[in-house]
């Protein structure tokens, strides 16, 4: 099939286009140099021998008409489509097999004279306009930016902001941060709700105190955790003295008809623990009642229980240990308290907690999520076989001192530093709660004086460079006019601070064509390794001059990659690069999969950031994209991939055994979950995911006139026998003969990613299953072989994942090409365009040295000129 030309993000993401300027060319330039014309009479040549008869006319061939492409590449539109028409011949994929060929000395002079003509434009481009777009700040980028600058460290304000779209893969690209009056709005909405969250709610602060919320007698499990007072009630939760069952808990069964909720007694003893063995959030509350959080701060929390076996009603000892999870109402993870089995231990997590924010618990590693058991007149939990948790108490203790404060272990600093940033020492009165919120008023003599003083050291704070004299009369002007209104002084000020906060100097990144100067290249390294703006030892740097040098500029890389904010490179590089972002948009089928469960989607994202920080750390091979000889996983995913010895839930680097189908990005669970859906895998899309985003070699898209293959989860037909059929259709063959193959190679990891060898089919007939999973015996079947075979368009061949890795070994250039591209993209929001080639290239042969380590490329892309100009 003849190549095609596509949307304009899909040209982008073959990593050979530049973004389009937001800015107009004024002229649509028609080349006019010496190797413009040569390459147009060259094209001329070779379009008439080899594409016009299949791309011309109303009729041509995927809408792409060659016979009236003019080669003006001055014009964005003419340019994409001359790169995409490059890229598809010097793959090969044009001319098709069935047309004439070209000899390849006529290929290559064709490609050069082609490339070179659209380098020269594009750096025409550059020389003009700058190489990246003037962009603003992402929403990711905003919200860490009110966090580090009003020191609000667990700030949750993104949710508030509306989600940027990609660009080239990526939303931090230039095309894609556009602007609207509802992002404004919506910026404003942020930045107003992190200043009131910034300042102190009161005068005094809130001694630390410890909550204690035990699980005696139903009273009290009913005081502390509703879901357990639901399972008791259930009888899928066993009431414990001590470590053995209480047999005394006396529960009749309701009758909903009727509006009977029937009863829960617990006579003397009364329990003092609860055995569960559900993760499920399900329709219970979840919530620790006892938790209030008074004031924000860091807080401890507590758990003492322990892991444990049922057997049908007998408790037996357990070989493994168990893990208690506590997440914020808005779902952020706090933390996880590891409980070993056995023996009643007291395991805690240290989380900072917002004001009034309720504390949700979840007995994360139970296996179970919903049980749904026929009544057969006893207990449920005499029904199963299940390992659980028996529960004791909670507690929480605080507030803290932080861990930056020298106080730590004791009580929190008040007012808090984020409130010194806004108000300094100013004097707060107390008074009743006012309609702003706070419970004091601030005693100023020189409201205005005060105001400009306060200002003034916020935009030194919060500007990315040096302040001028202009920066404070909007803000300024803000203040003067709420005062003249009668506002109190808090909410004049507050109103200046979000005009700084919203302002095109806080909200843009300020760049101009050519050189950066320091301060830019400071903001734009910031940005890149922390999502969040330069710290006070990186604009000393910028100040003083000294990060233009390479020697500096480093030096701070150095200091940043080692930085924990870095974290926020890795997450949000990650999200954009392997999509990790969606990792919950599928959820596997409970009927084939019921062994799945919530904690094994977070253990899947912690892994991969756990491993491609450490391809940071230990500067590895971009090989490490396909294969390694360790991994970083956990108890949960140590359980999927069948690996010994690992305990807890902790993410933890484990070596591997020579000759494991594990080891690399492309085997683990987060990639093989994000490229399934909830019940079947399929080639076309995990082969697409290699070749987009590990290779960076996308496919076309399919035409719009070929239906997608439908799953078969009855098990009639594998997806390698509906394929065949599929590529029996002439113009889906070329395509599915790059496509498929390494898709096949993936083939023996199920949707969860683990290892299998047949499929699983909900088919009437078909080889049943002596296996049990939530203590029910699973429903599915053992359906046909997996074949994971495949053959390359190169002609060659594998039998599996291990012999498949084999033959990417050859390709480790190009992975770490599209790797490097990748993170160029990320750096400095725009992809590389043929002006870029022979930078890219030199950068290329000097990581070549080097392995092509991930920390090299790092400390190669800050030091080229790529990320050092506009």
């Amino acid at each position: 099939m003849l190549c095609s030309i596509v949307s304009r993000r899909e040209v982008s993401r073959t990593g050979l286009v530049a973004s389009s300027t937001t800015i107009a060319f004024a002229v649509l330039v028609s080349l006019a140099s010496g190797t413009a014309r040569a390459a147009e009479k060259t094209a001329s040549v070779f379009v008439n021998q080899y594409c016009v008869d299949c791309h011309s006319g109303e009729e041509s061939e995927a809408g792409l008409r060659m016979d009236t492409l003019k080669l003006k590449l001055g014009d964005q539109t003419a340019f994409d489509a001359w790169a995409m028409i490059h890229h598809r011949v010097s793959n090969g994929e044009m001319p098709p097999e069935d047309g004439a060929q070209p000899e390849l000395d006529e290929r290559a002079e064709w490609l050069a004279e082609l490339g070179n003509a659209l380098a020269d434009a594009d750096r025409d481009r550059q020389e003009r306009f700058g190489r990246s777009e003037l962009r603003r700040l992402s929403r990711v980028e905003f919200a860490n930016s009110l966090k580090d600058i009003l020191d609000l460290p667990y700030l949750e304000v993104e949710e508030m902001l509306p989600p940027d779209s990609l660009a080239h893969g990526y939303s931090k690209s230039a095309m894609a941060l556009d602007f609207s009056h509802v992002m404004v709005t919506r910026y404003m909405e942020a930045a107003d709700e992190a200043l009131w969250q910034a300042l102190a709610s009161h005068v005094e602060s809130y001694p630390s105190e410890i909550i204690r919320a035990e699980l005696k007698s139903i009273d009290g499990v009913s005081d502390t955790l509703q879901t357990l007072r639901v399972q008791l009630k259930q009888t899928t939760a066993m009431p414990l003295i001590g470590m053995r069952r209480d047999p005394t808990l006396e529960v009749t069964k309701g009758n909903f008809a009727k509006r009977d909720p029937g009863t829960i007694r617990d006579p003397e003893p009364h329990f003092d623990g609860v055995a569960t063995f559900m993760n499920s959030r399900s329709n219970h509350n979840i919530v620790v009642k006892p938790f209030k959080v008074k004031q924000s701060g860091y807080y401890k929390i507590r758990v003492h229980g322990w892991g444990l076996l049922n057997d049908h009603g007998e408790l037996q000892p357990s070989d493994r240990t168990e893990a208690v999870a506590f997440y914020s109402a808005s779902g952020r993870l706090l933390g996880r308290c590891d409980l070993p089995p056995n023996e009643p231990t007291t395991s805690e997590i240290t989380a900072w907690l917002n004001a009034e924010e309720p504390i949700e618990y979840l007995a994360i590693s139970t296996d179970n999520e919903l049980f749904n058991f026929p009544d057969r007149g006893k207990a449920k939990y005499e029904t199963f076989k299940a390992h659980g948790i028996g529960l004791q108490w909670f507690e929480m203790e605080g507030p803290l001192a932080g861990p930056r404060s020298s106080n730590e272990g004791g009580a929190a600093q008040w007012p808090p530093e984020s409130h010194r940033l806004l108000l300094g020492d100013l004097e707060l009165e107390p008074t009743d709660l006012q309609p702003n919120g706070l419970a004091y008023r601030v005693v100023t003599e020189e409201p205005i004086a005060d105001a400009r003083r306060l200002l003034g050291r916020f935009v030194r704070h919060a500007y990315r460079r040096p302040q001028n004299e202009g920066d404070l009369r909007i803000p300024m002007q803000m203040v003067r006019r709420r005062l003249q209104r009668g506002e109190p002084f808090v909410d004049a000020l507050m109103a200046g601070y979000r005009a700084v906060l919203t302002s095109p100097d806080f909200l843009l990144l300020s760049e101009h064509p050519g050189r950066l100067d320091a301060w830019a290249l400071a903001s734009r390294l910031s940005f890149f390794l922390w999502n969040s703006p330069p710290d006070w030892e990186l604009r000393r740097a910028a100040a003083s001059g000294e990060l233009l040098s390479d020697d500096e500029l480093q030096r701070q890389t150095q200091r940043m990659l080692r930085h924990p904010k870095s974290s926020r490179f890795v997450e949000h590089f990650l999200d954009d690069w392997l999509d990790l972002r969606n990792i919950t948009l599928t959820e596997p089928d409970k009927n084939l999969y019921p062994e799945y469960n919530a904690l094994l989607t977070e253990s899947m994202v912690e892994e991969t950031r756990a491993f491609f920080t450490e391809m940071i750390d230990g500067d590895l091979g971009a090989n490490h994209v396909f294969k390694s000889d360790f991994l970083t996983i956990n108890q949960r995913m140590a359980q999927l991939y069948g690996v010994e010895g690992v305990q807890g839930f902790h993410t933890r680097k484990v070596s591997l055994e020579e000759g494991s189908v594990r080891g690399g990005l492309l085997t683990q669970g987060s990639l093989l979950k994000l490229t399934a859906n909830g019940t079947t895998t399929s080639p076309v899309v995990r082969g697409t995911f290699i070749l987009s985003r590990l290779l960076g070699d996308p496919p076309p898209p399919p035409p719009a006139s070929v239906p997608a293959i439908e799953p078969d989860i009855s098990g009639a037909t594998t997806i390698r026998e509906q394929l065949a059929k599929h590529r029996s259709i002439a113009m889906c063959a070329s395509c599915h003969q790059k496509i498929d193959p390494p898709g096949f190679a993936l083939e023996s990891f199920d949707v969860m990613g683990a290892w299998r060898t047949s499929y699983r089919a909900l088919a009437e007939k078909g080889d049943g299953i002596d296996l049990k999973s939530n203590g029910k015996p699973v429903s599915y079947k053992i359906g046909q072989p997996v074949d994971s075979a495949g053959q390359l368009p190169d002609g060659s061949s594998f039998e599996d994942i291990n012999q498949f890795r084999v033959l990417l070994e050859s390709r480790e250039p190009q992975i770490a090409r599209n790797l490097l591209e990748q993170l160029i993209v990320y750096a400095t929001g725009t992809p590389v365009g043929f002006a870029d080639q022979r930078v890219v290239d030199e950068m290329m042969e000097s990581l070549a040295k080097k392995r092509y380590g991930l920390r090299a490329m790092i400390y190669q892309i800050v030091l080229s000129d790529l990320f050092r100009s506009k």
